[in-house]
């Protein structure tokens, strides 16, 4: 992948807030494919390995006792997939050759693994929360071009969160995506109407949360009304719940979620985008407090010079939550991507969020029912390409959870409140 490229890419962090565990760290995003390595006729494979080192300031994201441990990580990512067929470009006066005959499918393999060790060995604690990281994903589509086609996603991720500076064990998640479509897009493609059925499974190594599946039915429709304007409408069904218990209270009550969503994607000028969507959602669950309000989110693009872009969004949702009934969050995001140099390009991102849970009723003696927080997070990340196949890059990632909420311990209310820092250098090889 060229420097042009790589600075055309979107780069966005996921914040991980309170104790929900979430995926989306920075050294997720760092995957960069190369050109690939042909494996057979239409079938090319994209491997990429490298390793960091640096620092993380608060390694168990608490209020006091902050811990601060240097931290190497290894990475090792593969992605095998099919040649996308393109059309030969018309030359002028020349008779026009045959056309490639449309893809009867698209596939796309990719996995990885991601180890990491801390180097603060005084505390057991600490070199203890060595662990194992799995990314694997899987996309299939079949007749892409034919008036029916089908869609298969699937998303496999296990990673691993320090419990406290206290306890050696971690809180390992394992969770499962699976999304299933059948499109229906007649004529010239303008219109299209799919019905999808999602499941989402998440799964505990540990026995003092319950694991939970989720099912959502959805049907989709898009009008691509002009050529850089498409209009869309999603409604959806889901069915939430927990599998078996857990060994402790910390429960999870299930709730049959029904949302609603027009939106719209268009090119305003030729460098101002828009994306936004309106609708509505309500979910009750079985016990405790639920949610019944609207759902919006609008974003910004501007390439405010050929080689940056910057984006500005805000969002209010409402998510199904692991350690409440749900949360809910106003989000105000924004990222920026500049190249500077033929080889050198920078991405940053603010990410600032208003977020309240509502429905703990599973924690045992919880001091309040509810619990709103507000987060702040900062990333920036620098990448310099040397070859087509090996770069340098350093990253930080900066996370601030301030929150009204306690909960009882032995020794007292604790505050889950924290600061968290993590600076990384390191180096890849795409191929």
């Amino acid at each position: 992948m060229t420097s042009r490229k790589l600075v055309l890419a979107s780069y966005a962090l996921g914040v991980g807030v309170a104790t929900t565990t979430l995926l989306g760290h920075a050294h997720a995003q760092e995957a960069v494919e190369g050109k690939g390595m042909e494996v057979s006729p239409g079938t090319v494979i994209h491997p990429n390995v490298g390793a960091g080192f640096g620092v993380i300031d608060n390694l168990f994201y608490e209020q006091d006792s902050v811990v601060t441990t240097a931290l190497m990580r290894l990475t090792a990512n593969f992605a095998l997939a099919s040649e996308k067929i393109t059309p030969d470009e018309v030359v002028p006066d020349e008779e026009p050759g045959n056309e490639a005959a449309p893809q009867t499918f698209e596939f796309r393999a990719a996995g990885g693994l991601r180890y990491e060790e801390f180097f603060y060995y005084d505390n057991v604690s600490t070199a203890a929360q060595r662990n194992l990281g799995i990314d694997a994903q899987a996309h299939l589509q079949v007749y892409p071009a034919g008036t029916w086609s089908f869609i298969g996603d699937d998303r496999l991720r296990r990673d691993v969160r320090p419990r406290n500076f206290e306890d050696p064990s971690s809180t390992a998640r394992v969770d499962n995506m699976l999304d299933l479509g059948l499109r229906y897009q007649p004529g010239g493609r303008t219109i299209s109407g799919t019905l999808r059925y999602q499941n989402a499974l998440d799964v505990f190594e540990d026995s003092a949360v319950a694991n939970r599946m989720n099912h959502t039915l959805g049907l989709r429709g898009d009008w691509q009304w002009l050529p850089f304007t498409r209009f869309y409408s999603d409604v959806s069904l889901g069915f939430f719940g927990p599998i078996g218990s857990s060994g402790m209270d910390l429960t999870k009550q299930g709730s049959m979620p029904i949302r609603g969503i027009v939106g719209i994607a268009t090119t305003l000028t030729e460098p101002l985008t828009l994306k936004a969507h309106a609708g509505w959602g309500y979910a009750p669950y079985d016990a405790g407090e639920g949610y019944n309000g609207p759902l919006f989110d609008v974003e910004l693009g501007y390439q405010y010079a050929p080689a940056g872009r910057a984006v500005v969004e805000y969002n209010y949702d409402y998510e199904d939550s692991i350690n409440a009934n749900y949360y809910r969050d106003h989000k105000l995001q924004a990222r920026v991507d500049q190249q500077l140099i033929d080889k050198l390009v920078l991405s940053g991102s603010l990410d600032f969020r208003l977020r309240g849970y509502r429905g703990i009723t599973g924690t045992v003696g919880a001091m309040s029912p509810s619990r709103d927080d507000v987060v702040f997070a900062a990333t920036a990340r620098a990448q310099y390409v040397l070859t087509d196949r090996y770069y340098l890059t350093g990253t930080y990632v900066g996370s601030i959870d301030q929150t009204d909420f306690t909960y009882p311990t032995v020794s007292g209310p604790d505050d889950p409140s924290y600061t968290r820092h993590e600076l990384m250098f390191g180096a890849r090889a795409a191929f």
